[in-house]
């Protein structure tokens, strides 16, 4: 077949294929390239290559995805909880008003003759590859779009909405698929993504979906018991401290924590017990009196046997 002109030009373009039009169906061993796909081979070549062995090119303009955007949001610890619906004003690339995102008037590519391939080899095997000048698309610009300065896009400012859902965690990202930059070509948009971060609160400490929260009460009130109120993510709310109650306690309050997401439920407010210890010299004699009476009566004692007197004497 390749001392044959006729038969090496079909051969090179169609493959077997080509020549199994004079050999024949019943080839024998030289028909293992019998039904081969040249197309499959090209495929081949430009994974590995680049390029592509290719008989003709296709030069439609190529399409490109557009970039995504990253951004940061803060919110407080009650909207995380609630859930909120924000706007958020992006700086974005659009397609160009003025050229239609086509960049300008273009012309063809003088480098590879508008094929988009540079071609390398020769013989039976012909390796392309890409166009640098041109990046394959056999077009060049000719006269860029003054408002775009030839790249097709634009940035415009605009806004977004997104709802955040109740239960969110601290540094979650949220993807809006489709709302990036636009892509070259009239591409499809990126997306973007938001970084959702939440304030902290002056009270309240976020564990999971469970609170933490701290009370402050005096020394008769842990023995007496008392009523004390609390911050919670629904408001100020009272919550009863039992009698003898000791220092480091945690009180359970059900169901006022954080939403579970996406889920039904939520976490519990824990309410730590903290017992202020008066200084001495803040007490009246009256109160130094008591206590010292107290401490007699409880057969108290100290490392330090001046204690009391240091009390009096203060």
């Amino acid at each position: 077949a390749l001392s044959d002109p006729e038969k090496r030009k079909r051969y090179d373009q169609f493959g077997q294929q080509g020549v199994d039009m004079d050999m024949g169906v019943g080839a024998g061993a030289g028909a293992g390239f019998s039904g081969f796909n040249i197309n499959d081979f090209s495929d081949i070549f430009e994974d590995f290559f680049g390029g592509g062995f290719r008989t003709t090119r296709d030069t439609r303009r190529r399409v490109y995805q557009g970039s995504s955007l990253k951004l940061k949001h803060k919110v407080t610890l009650q909207e995380a909880a609630s859930g909120k619906n924000v706007r958020l004003k992006i700086l974005r690339q659009d397609p160009c008003s003025d050229c239609d995102a086509s960049g300008g008037t273009y012309s063809t590519c003088p480098n590879c003759n508008g094929t988009g391939n540079i071609a390398s080899g020769g013989g039976f095997f012909s390796i392309t590859r890409t166009c640098p000048r041109c990046q394959g698309e056999g077009k060049i610009i000719k006269n860029p779009c003054i408002n775009c300065r030839g790249a097709g896009l634009q940035a415009n400012r605009d806004t977004i909405s997104i709802k955040i859902p109740p239960g969110i965690n601290d540094g979650t990202t949220m993807r809006i698929s489709g709302q990036g930059n636009a892509g070259k070509h009239n591409g499809p948009r990126g997306d973007i993504f938001v970084v959702i971060n939440i304030k902290p609160h002056d009270t309240i400490i976020r564990e999971g979906d469970d609170l933490l929260t701290d009370v402050m009460i005096d020394y008769p009130e842990a023995i007496f018991g008392t009523t004390k109120e609390i911050d919670t993510l629904h408001g100020r709310k009272k919550v009863v401290i039992p009698e003898g109650i000791q220092p480091g306690t945690k009180l359970r309050i059900k169901n006022e924590g954080m939403p579970h997401l996406n889920s039904y439920g939520s976490g519990d407010l824990y309410v730590t017990i903290k017992v202020k210890v008066p200084r001495p010299k803040n007490l009246s004699r009256e109160q130094k009196e008591i206590l010292s009476k107290y401490a007699k009566l409880t057969k108290n004692t100290t490392n330090d046997s001046s204690w009391w007197n240091k009390i009096f004497n203060d």
